[in-house]
């Protein structure tokens, strides 16, 4: 990431969501070098965010980003329950992983253990 800054390149994050990313002002967040790209949809769960990743749109808002924060598992967990929401976090992020092999992810919600 420091390279890209070094060459006077933005860093760019990406945040995909469901309608709980809606209430984050990109305005507050971004500045001269960093840029922040959101894209969240009502009623979206793992699945949805990792289609729409998937597609020539969703491939056009990632390109050239540096890092992803997910605001999923929501709606997941109304769904499935905890613990597959957690596998399905898991499998989301995997596959995002090897769809954008040079971004940094940051999944959420987090299981904790105790």
């Amino acid at each position: 990431i420091n390279d890209s800054l070094k060459n006077g390149n933005k860093l760019i994050t990406a945040i995909v969501g469901s309608s709980i990313a809606r209430n984050i002002s990109v305005k507050n967040i971004e500045t001269e070098t960093d840029e922040v790209r959101l894209r969240f949809k009502s009623g979206s769960d793992c699945a949805d965010a990792l289609a729409w990743l998937m597609t020539n749109e969703g491939q056009t808002f990632m390109h050239n980003v540096n890092q992803l924060i997910f605001i999923i598992g929501t709606n997941d967990i109304h769904r499935v329950g905890a613990d597959e929401t957690v596998r399905r976090i898991s499998q989301t992020v995997e596959s995002v992983r090897y769809l954008y092999p040079g971004v940094n992810i940051i999944p959420g919600p987090r299981k904790r253990h105790r």
